[in-house]
């Protein structure tokens, strides 16, 4: 009998490391799924994102640059496109003028000194305004600075 009870324990220690080893797998092939599941709405919302940038949707893109940036705050082309919805729908201008100054240097746009200095100019900061007006204008193509009726 004693010997009985030996294996009944064993069996069930056994049995419970199983069930603990299938919970663990059970959980990490959850959490895998779950995992690109996001990625995949990641970059469903910035495709979407950049189709309404593009179109210059600017209210709708706002959101979803503002997701994105959750994620990613140092990716300088998010950084730069939610600011220009920002200014383009006459949002924060202070917080305009913050993602524009991170991101004006790194994105390979001369606009992005025409949307800091119409930052500036909307937040009456008239000195930087036409300081980066006029680098817009040194910048950017001739057609650029006509159709921005700079």
């Amino acid at each position: 009998m004693v010997c009985n009870n030996a294996v009944i324990r064993h069996m069930n220690k056994i049995k419970n490391f199983i069930i603990f080893v299938f919970s663990l797998l059970l959980i990490f092939f959850a959490e895998q799924a779950f995992a690109q599941e996001l990625t995949g709405g990641e970059t469903e919302t910035k495709q979407q994102a950049e189709l309404l940038f593009d179109n210059e949707n600017f209210s709708e893109a706002l959101p979803m640059y503002s997701q994105l940036l959750s994620l990613y705050p140092k990716d300088p082309v998010y950084n730069y496109r939610y600011a220009v919805c920002l200014v383009e729908t006459n949002g924060d201008m202070s917080k305009a003028i913050e993602y524009l100054e991170f991101s004006h240097t790194k994105v390979d746009d001369p606009k992005a000194y025409y949307y800091l200095g119409k930052a500036y100019h909307l937040n009456y900061n008239f000195t930087e305004a036409i300081k980066n007006y006029q680098t817009f204008i040194s910048k950017a193509k001739k057609k650029e600075v006509e159709d921005l009726n700079v």
